[in-house]
């Protein structure tokens, strides 16, 4: 599949055996992840085999680091380098390929940083496809974890001409602890106010105007991670949003290894719902 911009990207399809789905699911990554992670495939056949389709991609975020190839030539992505409002080129090119293949009823699921990508791309864009979103384990959509102390650091070193340069290890903490380039912590706080809002904008959860299931892992929800809050928030500010259901998903951890069959009983669930509205 090619991008909106002209890079390539990779997925995988699961469908029904022998009957055409009348549903699909676009299943977009978590950070340093890509569309091939075995948890992902497992939910994808687990979802097939109960009769909706799994599409599992890529995004310009894969991984940490990616040469992607397309029709002007080299770009340098992953998680290290991928630049939030880029998202909408990799969602668009998603998007367009359902509709190629025939689905004209799609859920768009996020794991981690993939949900707060769907949600930047549908709170500025209409996809009248789009008939529901799941926000898996996204506590990015509430609050941003990059270092803010290193913001006059990065700002220096992109007027120096050194925008790609990685900042210290660390900058971007969590469960799978790394970092991010300057030109990346620029970017994202100049775009800060259109995901998380400030005095004069809401943020781009309120502008969401489909159902929306979002939940976290029981396995996530430690002293120095508060998954209930970022649930209770997350449904707070979901106010233009026609339904809502938030929960914890019973021996689930952030990668949801074990927990594959669980993960796709709630979409299976959500699709159910949704189809009948």
């Amino acid at each position: 599949m090619e991008s909106s911009d002209g890079f390539g990207l990779s997925g995988v399809l699961f469908e029904p055996e022998g009957r055409r789905a009348p549903s699909l699911v676009i299943w977009f990554h978590g950070i340093h992840l890509q569309f091939c992670e075995p948890e992902y495939a497992a939910i994808g056949r687990a979802v097939a085999a109960r009769g909706t389709a799994f599409l599992s991609v890529n995004t310009r975020g894969r991984d940490f680091g990616v040469w992607m190839r397309g029709r002007s030539g080299l770009k340098l992505a992953g998680s290290g380098w991928e630049l939030l409002q880029e998202c909408t080129a990799d969602i668009e090119g998603w998007l367009r390929f359902a509709k190629a293949e025939g689905y004209d009823r799609l859920i768009l699921a996020g794991h981690g940083f993939g949900g707060s990508k769907i949600v930047y791309h549908l709170s500025e864009h209409h996809e009248p496809a789009v008939r529901g979103v799941i926000l898996a384990s996204c506590a990015s959509i509430i609050r941003d974890t990059l270092r803010p102390e290193l913001s006059a650091r990065a700002k220096a070193m992109v007027a120096e001409g050194r925008g790609m340069d990685l900042l210290p290890w660390g900058t971007r903490p969590g469960i799978m602890t790394s970092t991010v380039s300057a030109q990346v912590h620029v970017a994202r706080e100049r775009l800060r106010h259109d995901l998380y809002g400030d005095g004069q904008q809401p943020p781009a959860l309120t502008r969401i105007r489909v159902p929306v299931l979002a939940w976290f892992g029981e396995q996530e929800v430690t002293p120095e991670r508060d998954a209930n809050r970022f649930l209770e928030s997350t449904a707070q500010n979901l106010t233009a949003s026609p339904m809502v259901n938030i929960k914890l998903l019973p021996g689930a951890s952030y990668l949801y290894t074990g927990a594959e069959a669980v993960v796709a009983r709630e979409i299976l669930r959500w699709v159910g719902r949704i189809s009948r509205t």
